[in-house]
């Protein structure tokens, strides 16, 4: 979460100093700025679900999802360090759609550990406990990116590639988990008197995990 995070905020902060780096302009940074913003919100309202609802038809459930967001990581890894007009609209739609597919992938695996009742107040713990990891590795990058000389085109291409694939080598790594132990089982909700399935939340009532 964290990686994937920090590596949309430092590449979407940076985009302008990249393309003045890499295509002379500003112009372009404004105009790769817009097409990422564009992706983002397409892969986010559209794809994303869209992609959800077909393996779930499928019957592929989440191992589609991970394979593809690692796919789609590994690919903006490459192509971010190939400086052409086609190579960075690649980059910018790739992490836009990896992105959007792994907060599908938090959003289940959090609603799976969690249940619907209290999916709300995981998602704010979640990104709570996750935000200062966020920032610390955005420290980290910015101390990287001001070791190289600012006109030196590695200054830049060097942080977005390791943060790219930091982000790839996570989701493996909790792709890998998820698959071997599953996702958790449902909670099951019981009221103070021992019955399943309880309406509400009220003071007094105990969560456990059940099949």
């Amino acid at each position: 979460m964290t990686g994937f995070m920090t590596m949309n905020n430092i590449y979407q902060g940076l985009l302008g100093d990249w393309c003045m780096m890499i295509f002379g302009s500003t112009a372009a940074g404004e105009r790769l700025g817009s097409i990422f913003s564009m992706a983002r919100s397409i892969s986010g309202v559209v794809f994303a679900p869209l992609l959800a609802y077909v393996a779930d038809k499928l019957g592929l459930g989440t191992t589609s999802f991970y394979a593809i967001a690692i796919v789609f990581s590994f690919i903006s890894v490459v192509t971010i360090g190939i400086t052409t007009w086609f190579a960075q609209i690649v980059t910018a739609i790739c992490m836009s759609l990896s992105y959007a597919i792994f907060t599908v992938l938090l959003m289940r695996f959090l609603l799976a550990f969690v249940g619907q009742e209290r999916f709300g107040s995981a998602r704010g713990l979640s990104g709570l406990i996750a935000m200062p990891f966020g920032l610390a590795l955005q420290a980290l990058t910015y101390d990287l990116i001001s070791q190289f000389p600012d006109t030196d085109l590695i200054h830049l291409r060097l942080p977005f590639q390791l943060i790219i694939l930091y982000s790839a080598i996570c989701t493996a790594s909790w792709s890998a988990r998820v698959l071997y132990i599953g996702l958790p089982a449902r909670p099951v909700i019981y009221d103070k008197d021992g019955n399943g399935d309880a309406a509400s939340l009220a003071e007094g009532l105990t969560g456990k995990v059940g099949g």
